[in-house]
């Protein structure tokens, strides 16, 4: 019993078996509880017998009945053990006037090991009760040879023996058995596909003929055996090995009334299967039995006048390809395979072998007779068959006129979606023009959902039209859905070049200046914007009134296209709102450049008061073995005054631009016009001893005369003007020494 939990259940204790527990113990405690009880029931019974035993005109035992109930216990199979038996009936003798029936009763049940709760069956009774009967009134009845007459009859009765009787009633058993199967499974509760329907009732007819070859005839040869195994020598010796004597026994006519019964009961298999077989065909054709050849459907696909008595038979799909209109199992292998399954279940029972050979084990026999059925070509049979082919072509008429009725959609099955949106598209349709023709999808789309059905019932056949209607009905949503998408690509088209408008207005508004001169710039481009949105404005209003069909027709955008036609509605307001923080941003960075600009001026001016303390300095060199070196550093200076030239250029226009006083950097000029000279002069001797050593010392084939002439001209031209400066400056004479 279980519980309201899922995995607790109540069981009796005696069948509880612990793990720790000895199964061998376990096992002998639940056989002695199952004893026990069997003896309790037979004790419980043996007293309700005993009191509801009447006691009127009781008798005595008398010494014939002592004697022949003595004689019977000792010769009844249902005691076990018979060694006690005499001390039983030696306490009888001592009890001779105890009451009859409660005495024989009770010595039964109280003392003998009963093998079986229906031992007290077994109790003998006297077999005649004298009784003085009067003398008149009598008859006289003609002389009857009985005894005679009794011997014939127990001379040619096979119903001599016990065990010939079990062994019968057995063997009838067994009989009644096959003759309730079924070749066929002929109880279903859905339609199935041919296959299955021939996998399933092949599986039948081989199950019965396994059964029918092996466990059936290995189970009446355990009956036989078992049950005249100790009849030994005699009319039913199965250890008989002559065949002579087998012949003549009556072995022999138990055998083959026996071989009889076993094919009655193959052919009441045969024909109730073939039969209930047959009727199951007719359940299902039977409202077309009487369709024309020349049958048509009609318009009406959703409903069918061809029902079946009971369920449907077979499933089918109705399909439609390039191949055009069929079904997804060919019609003309029904009736093959419904008649050859047919004849399989006759073939099935037609290898049954006798079981004589079986029985009788030390007899040799050379072949194994086969038990005789029901045959191909029996004139019953023969109409079964007949009936069955009439009833499957009479079927198929309307199921092939219904399959006729869809070549309407073959046109449309087979058009090419992206072939017809090409060509649609080249057409470059108007917003009204796409209107009507997804209009135009959709309302085929719905013709085809309210008049094609999802399945249908046609005779024994139900035929699945989902999977075509799904897809006519996919096709149909798929050529509207494509012109949205076409058109949508379109719009997109057309709204991703104004976003990005809006994209470069924005890029370029978050572009942070790094001077005041971009800032400056930035400032005058932004006056632009308000021009320029204001025509993207325009065009997005006529973009976004052909975006409403896509509402219309409930087209879910792709999130690309929404957010791009909301990308192109939300800008100008982005925009505008960014404008008026970035101004905001500009006057603070306005000022951080404002302190920058002092900053560096400041760092300007300190540097040049350095260059002015290097530049005199230079008067100071003289010594022309340091050339190199006083060149290097003349380089260096000369890159500082270029580079503070240039600030001092960029700080006068950032001056101009923050409306600022103009800085004067008079005396930077000046100090770059009085180190020329000296850069001239250093630079000058510094390449001229470099020169000089490689004219001297390196190979005559790596010099350019060329060049050294160049070179010489212009170090001659340089040095004559720095003798005319130095000539002029008092104290530097020095030089050209």
């Amino acid at each position: 019993e279980r519980l309201e939990l899922p995995n607790q259940f109540w069981i009796p204790r005696v069948l509880l078996i612990f793990c720790a527990e000895d199964p061998v113990i376990f096992s002998k405690r639940i056989a002695q509880a199952h004893f026990l009880r069997q003896k309790t029931e037979a004790l419980l019974l043996y007293n309700l017998y005993i009191d509801c035993m009447p006691v009127d005109k009781l008798r005595f035992l008398d010494e014939e009945s002592f004697k022949r109930m003595k004689k019977w216990a000792f010769s009844t199979p249902g005691f076990r053990d018979k060694s006690a038996l005499p001390n039983y009936f030696n306490r009888i003798e001592q009890e001779v006037r105890l009451e009859y029936n409660r005495t024989v009763n009770k010595i039964t049940f109280d003392n003998m090991v009963l093998s079986d709760p229906k031992t007290f069956s077994y109790v003998t009774l006297p077999d005649k009760i004298e009784e003085k009967v009067p003398s008149k009134g009598r008859i006289q009845l003609p002389d009857y040879p009985f005894s005679r007459n009794r011997k014939a009859f127990s001379f040619n009765t096979l119903l001599t023996k016990p065990e010939v009787i079990v062994a019968l009633c057995k063997v009838r058993a067994e009989c009644n058995k096959v003759a309730t199967m079924s070749l066929f499974f002929v109880t279903l509760i859905k339609g199935v596909r041919l296959e299955e329907f021939e996998q399933m009732q092949s599986q039948a007819h081989a199950q019965i003929q396994l059964f029918l070859s092996d466990s059936w005839i290995n189970t009446l040869k355990k009956v036989l055996r078992a049950s005249l195994w100790d009849v030994r020598k005699g009319w039913f010796n199965l250890r008989e090995s002559n065949w002579e004597v087998y012949r003549k026994s009556k072995l022999h006519m138990l055998m083959e009334m026996i071989r009889y019964n076993l094919q009655d009961s193959l052919r009441y298999l045969v024909q109730d299967s073939l039969v209930n077989y047959t009727q199951m065909i007719l359940d299902g054709c039977h409202s077309s039995l009487n369709c024309s050849s020349n049958f048509k459907w009609g318009e009406d696909l959703l409903n069918s006048n061809f029902k079946p008595r009971k369920m449907p038979i077979f499933i089918l799909d109705l399909n439609l390809d390039n191949s055009g209109v069929h079904f997804s199992t060919a019609l003309d292998r029904f009736k093959p395979v419904v008649v050859a399954l047919f004849d399989k279940a006759i073939t099935a029972t037609q290898h049954v072998p006798h079981i004589e050979k079986f029985v009788l084990e030390e007899m040799f026999q050379s072949g194994t007779p086969l038990l005789e059925s029901v045959w191909h070509n029996e004139p019953p049979v023969q109409e079964l068959r007949n009936t069955i082919k009439m009833a499957i072509g009479k079927a198929l008429i309307p199921l092939k006129s219904y399959a006729k009725e869809y070549e309407q959609f073959i046109e449309l099955n087979e058009l090419d979606i992206e072939k017809y949106v090409n060509a649609f598209s080249n057409l470059d349709p108007t917003v009204h023009e796409v209107k009507l023709e997804v209009e135009q999808h959709l309302k085929k789309k719905d013709q085809i959902e309210n008049t094609i059905p999802s399945t249908i019932t046609i005779g024994p056949f139900t035929i699945s039209v989902e999977s075509l209607r799904t897809n006519l009905s996919k096709k149909c949503n798929n050529l509207a859905q494509s012109v949205l998408k076409v058109f949508s690509k379109k719009l997109e088209v057309q709204v991703e070049e104004i976003n990005d408008d809006f994209k470069m207005i924005n890029r370029k508004l978050f572009e942070k200046p790094n001077t005041i001169e971009d800032l400056t710039e930035h400032r005058e481009w932004m006056k632009k914007i308000p021009e320029m949105l204001k025509a993207n404005e325009e065009v997005t209003s006529k973009i976004l009134v052909d975006y409403d069909i896509f509402d219309e027709f409930y087209y879910n955008l792709s999130d690309d296209d929404f957010e791009a036609k909301w990308s192109a509605i939300a800008a100008p307001h982005l925009i505008t709102a960014r404008m008026e923080a970035i101004k905001a941003q500009h006057m603070d960075e306005e000022e951080h450049f404002r302190k920058i600009q002092l900053s560096d001026q400041s760092t300007l001016q300190e540097r040049l008061e350095g260059l002015e303390m290097v530049v005199a300095g230079f008067s100071a060199y003289t010594d022309m073995h340091r050339a190199h070196e006083i060149g290097n550093e003349v380089r260096r200076i000369h890159k500082q005054l270029v580079e503070s030239q240039h600030l001092a250029q960029l700080y006068n226009s950032r001056e101009r631009l923050f409306e600022l006083p103009v800085t004067n950097y008079e005396r930077l000029y000046k100090m770059v016009k009085e180190f020329h000279p000296y850069r001239d002069l250093w630079t000058t001797t510094s390449d001229w001893l470099r020169w000089y050593d490689s004219w001297m010392n390196d190979p005559l084939t790596t010099i350019d005369a060329e060049q050294i002439e160049k070179n010489v001209i212009e170090s001659y031209k340089t040095l004559h003007r720095c003798t005319k400066f130095f000539k002029d400056i008092p104290g530097n004479y020095s030089y050209f020494n």
